[in-house]
């Protein structure tokens, strides 16, 4: 008789912060855009390889800003915490984060085009999610700015043993 109910499309930033969300970011984003774009030849890599890419200043307003792309490993791990309350003992996994290794690269915006080359370590941890433990590779491209909340893109990247 009358239509199925439709699923109401929900914004990411609400799903994640409620209706919290901070307004400078989500204004950051919206009015400013990125400015640029971040392109990688390969996601897929080995340790003891280098990232290649190219960077490409798409837009600039004002006064030149500083741009940085980094290589990002971050570590996440549970732990559990015991708790006693009237008798009652309590016990809690939560996960952690950290990081496990972090490189960045200074680039200015007075170039349009950028080669950006970020090394993997031989030593460090790949790509693995595990119930306990996972760790995860991304490239992060930052866009600094004095008097506005910085606006920064990422791409994940998979690091083969």
């Amino acid at each position: 008789m009358g239509e199925p109910d439709t699923p109401k499309r929900v914004p990411f930033w609400r799903q994640r912060h409620g209706s919290r969300a901070p307004i400078a970011n989500r204004l950051a984003k919206r009015l400013s855009g990125l400015g640029f774009e971040l392109t990688l030849d390969e996601r897929s890599l080995r340790r003891g390889s280098t990232i290649e890419g190219t960077l490409r200043v798409t837009r600039r307003r004002g006064q030149p800003r500083a741009i940085e792309v980094g290589l990002i490993c971050t570590e996440s791990y549970d732990i559990e915490t015991t708790s006693t309350i009237d008798d009652r003992t309590e016990r809690r996994r939560t996960t952690k984060r950290a990081k496990a290794y972090e490189k960045w690269l200074p680039l200015d915006e007075v170039q349009d085009v950028h080669a950006v080359s970020l090394a993997i370590p031989e030593n460090s941890p790949y790509t693995y999610h595990g119930k306990a433990l996972s760790f995860d590779w991304q490239v992060r491209a930052v866009r600094r700015s004095a008097l506005r909340p910085d606006v920064a893109e990422h791409w994940e990247v998979t690091v083969l043993p």
